[in-house]
């Protein structure tokens, strides 16, 4: 099953009575042992005046744990004595002492002195912790401690903080079932926390080797006469802990409870529903009923079948050590750290998948999409990628990377679409380029204009010496050498004049007006119209070509279009006037395209 990803889950309700009746230890005792194995003869008495108790540390069902300051050594130690009741009913503090002993781990307690108090009773001196239970920290979100393991921390943090406490748990029952020493007590009260990393497993009171198991054991006194007992505390332990014969109990039952502190974890409460009291056949009837746990859905699934798991009823269904516990541990806590790097690459996506939505600008400059999509993708790709190393079987990291490979594929038929309207657009504004050719078209104005005077001057000294021109045969004259000059200048300049829109267009209106006004006069020679009258719809044809070219290539030719418009009228109310005023009409059309089109060069 995919894990789903650990959301902020709510403050659980913690059971207010630490544990609670199911969480109480009740303590089986070695019924004929002697109290200590000849104490006299193994152990020494500790010097009096050596340790002096300053205060309670913490009390149990068989011991009391005192402060003391050690002063040969200048130092505060922990001092745990037996009860007077538990040294009556062959309770062992040697045993205790040597299996924490050799397990002689970081995660376990050091054991600094096993001896005797001056009343010939055993004592056992311990490292002084100098933090809080776990059970504490469970139970307290505000504990002042929290904020030294990691501040400012929600509620997914501190479940994070919670399963490495587990695993540096899982170290130290690792450490002791290399050893053949089994715990049978592990809940979150026997776990000490004093600092990142400084977490310690205690209390090994009731722990057994399996190479040497204990004898029979022995109720305290409040357990009634009638009822069978058994060692543990109730809302933690296996089904297997009820039989007498601690030949059924094993690494396993470790795995058990380890599995029910890991549920106290996720819920707040104690695994074990059990009744009051330490009957035996009541605790049996309960753990009869022991199921899979229907954990809500703000516990992650990978964490709920991994704390169902190792709380099967059957031990043969849990988890077979320790270590594969805290594999299934730290496998989450890779996973968990896969969905984080998950949750930012699909971030990035969803930003990428948002742009390419909205559409790219086709206006933005390649160094701008580049800024802004190629390190978007970059940083999308190489979050997955650290995501899917750390899991590789992380199918959302897969779907993120399927929707980044889509989004590239959209991205390059945008940016093939973008290139294309650059195209097109760069195609239009170099057509429409009036510096294009500039030096050529101011040339060849120039020419025009010189041609321009040079006709209306040589058309003036023939009305002086030859008179009016009464058929039209010389405006025909003109305006075939007028062709035939415009059509050379254009063609000797055609590589250069033609090489964008604007400028064939300018070439164009020109040669309209030029080739309109010769088969015009070839039309009013043919049919006798007066020449006055030829000359006024000259200057009306470049009235319209000047508005034609208002239109298609810049609005300044309205001017012209004006200037030609009042030629007309004036010429149509005196007719006498006509061959100036065309004269005037032709040449403001070239003076002024002479001064919008042939001054700046590219």
């Amino acid at each position: 099953m995919v894990p789903r990803p650990m959301s902020q889950r709510p403050p659980i309700q913690r059971d207010s009575d630490r544990l609670g009746a199911a969480g109480r230890s009740a303590t089986l005792l070695p019924a004929e042992a002697a109290p200590d194995p000849a104490p006299a003869d193994v152990l020494q008495v500790v010097t009096a005046g050596e340790l002096e108790v300053r205060g309670t540390l913490g009390y149990g069902g068989t011991s009391r744990v005192f402060l003391a300051h050690q002063r040969s050594l200048e130092r505060d130690v922990a001092v745990k004595v037996l009860r007077p009741d538990a040294r009556d009913r062959g309770v062992s503090l040697v045993t205790e002492a040597r299996l924490t002993s050799r397990v002689e781990h970081p995660n376990v307690v050091p054991v600094y002195n096993l001896g005797l108090d001056t009343d010939g009773h055993p004592l056992l001196v311990m490292k002084n912790i100098q933090g809080a239970s776990w059970l504490d920290l469970l139970s307290e979100p505000t504990h002042p401690l929290w904020h030294e393991l990691a501040p400012h921390t929600t509620a997914a943090d501190r479940l994070l903080l919670n399963l490495e406490i587990l695993t540096f748990v899982c170290n130290a029952v690792i450490a002791a079932h290399k050893r053949g020493i089994i715990h049978r007590d592990i809940k979150p009260s026997n776990v000490m926390v004093a600092g990142p990393g400084e977490v310690y497993l205690v209390d090994w009171g009731i722990a057994f080797d399996r190479a040497a198991p204990p004898p029979p054991l022995l109720p305290s006194p409040d357990v009634p006469a009638d009822s069978k007992p058994f060692v543990g505390t109730p809302g933690f332990m296996p089904p297997e802990m009820l039989a007498a014969d601690t030949a059924a109990i094993d690494e396993r039952s470790d795995v058990f409870m380890l599995g029910a502190t890991l549920h106290y974890v996720l819920v707040g409460k104690a695994r074990n529903v059990m009744p009051t009291g330490h009957d035996v056949a009541a605790a049996s009837a309960a753990l009869a009923q022991l199921a899979p746990f229907d954990y809500p859905p703000e516990v992650p699934d990978e964490l709920a079948l991994t704390a169902n798991r190792a709380c099967a009823r059957d031990p043969r269904e849990r988890f077979q050590s320790v270590a594969e516990l805290r594999r299934a541990l730290r496998q989450y806590l890779r996973h968990h750290e896969s969905w984080a790097l998950l949750d930012k690459g699909k971030e990035r996506v969803d930003r990428l998948q948002l742009l390419l939505s909205a559409g790219l600008d086709p206006q933005a400059s390649d160094a701008l999409l580049a800024s802004g999509i190629g390190p978007l993708i970059g940083e999308a790709r190489a979050i997955l990628g650290a995501a899917l190393e750390i899991w590789p079987e992380n199918v959302q990291a897969h779907a993120q990377l399927r929707r980044i490979e889509q989004h590239e594929a959209d991205l390059q038929r945008e940016l093939a679409r973008i290139a294309l309207v650059r195209e097109r657009a760069d195609g239009l504004a170099r057509d429409m380029d009036l510096r294009t050719s500039a030096s050529t078209r101011r040339k060849i104005f120039i020419t025009l204009v010189a041609y321009s005077l040079t006709l209306g001057l040589a058309f003036v000294l023939l009305r002086a010496t030859h008179g009016e021109d009464t058929g039209g045969l010389r405006a025909v004259a003109f305006s075939i050498v007028s062709t035939c000059c415009f059509t050379t200048v254009f063609f000797l300049a055609r590589r250069q004049i033609f090489r964008n829109r604007v400028n064939r267009t300018i070439v164009g209106l020109m040669m309209s007006i030029v080739l309109f006004n010769l088969f015009h006069r070839i039309m009013a020679y043919y049919e006798h119209i007066d020449p006055r009258v030829t000359l006024t719809i000259d200057s009306l044809a470049v009235a319209m070509l000047a508005s034609i070219a208002a239109l298609v290539v810049t609005p300044r030719m309205w001017l012209v279009t004006a200037v030609a418009l009042v030629c007309v009228l004036v010429s149509a109310l005196a007719p006498a006037t006509a061959q100036f005023l065309y004269a005037v009409s032709a040449f403001s059309m070239v003076f002024a395209a002479y001064r919008m089109w042939g001054r700046d060069d590219a």
